[in-house]
């Protein structure tokens, strides 16, 4: 069997395209090593997979048997030079540190071509098959999880549209459970949340407060004053008395919050905020 004939015999039921018109035969160690194959397992078939880009010769052949694919060929570049990089299933599974078998030897590329690639047996075929079976148990799952919780937040909605629209007979029924405090730690969340939202967009209305030595330097909008305890508005007085009393980076609602302990933001009086 000459390259011709091999090149021949490695295209054919290709799945790449690959024909014998726009390929060249394999570089002439890789060409022998398949030909040497060849001859030694004539119920093999060889399917080129890869094909070098610019010399367009053959890089790697895929071998099966009876429809069933055994492993794959490939001429690598490794340490310093191209070489057989030999893989499937089977090798890797008795490999540690890579996934493929390597060898720059024909004779040894031989041998570990001829011990290790034949049909599967029972014991590596269920555990493919059971493989398979949990990788597709896993997707399901996945999926079945997202659908779930895509599905759970319409509901969700659903029922918090319900419970909105019959408010004493949710009232009623918390009653009766004795967990009317789930509905009243929802609702002061909700005003905190509702608070603090307006409060962004109102923003420049608020005062920022620092604390000085014999006063205060106040910001409200574009508007800077020097204040004292005599001239400091009323409601800024209880409103900074509150807030001393709470931890840094605090805040009371409607009334504002502490960044540290001369430095306050105050929320604005109701009619001032714009």
């Amino acid at each position: 069997m000459n390259m011709m004939e091999l090149q021949q015999l490695s295209v054919r039921s290709n799945k790449e395209g690959f024909t014998k018109e726009n390929i060249k035969a394999p570089q002439a160690r890789f060409n022998k090593l398949i030909l040497d194959i060849a001859l030694a397992k004539p119920l093999w078939n060889f399917e080129v997979t890869k094909i070098r880009a610019y010399e367009k010769t053959v890089q790697m052949v895929k071998v099966y048997q009876h429809g069933e694919e055994l492993g794959y060929i490939e001429w690598e570049y490794f340490r310093g030079e191209y070489g057989f990089e030999i893989g499937n299933d089977r090798i890797e599974r008795a490999r540690e540190r890579t996934s493929a078998y390597r060898t720059h030897d024909e004779k040894k590329a031989l041998a570990a071509i001829k011990k290790t690639f034949s049909p599967k047996n029972t014991g590596e075929r269920i555990n493919e098959a059971v493989k398979q079976a949990e990788k597709l148990v896993n997707n399901e799952a996945w999926e079945k999880a997202q659908k779930h919780r895509s599905t759970k937040s319409t509901y969700n909605e659903k029922a918090l549209e319900f419970v909105a629209g019959v408010p004493a007979m949710f009232y009623n029924y918390l009653k009766d459970r004795n967990e009317l405090h789930v509905l009243e730690k929802h609702q002061e969340a909700e005003l905190e949340m509702q608070t603090l939202q307006d409060l962004q967009q109102k923003l420049g209305a608020c005062s920022v407060v620092i604390k000085v030595d014999g006063g205060y330097i106040v910001k409200t909008g574009d508007k800077i004053e020097t204040l004292t305890d005599t001239t400091l508005p009323d409601h800024m007085k209880a409103k900074l008395g509150m807030l001393k009393l709470v931890d840094d980076e605090h805040f009371i609602t409607n009334i504002g919050g502490k960044v540290k302990a001369d430095v306050f933001v105050l929320t604005p009086e109701e009619g001032e905020a714009k």
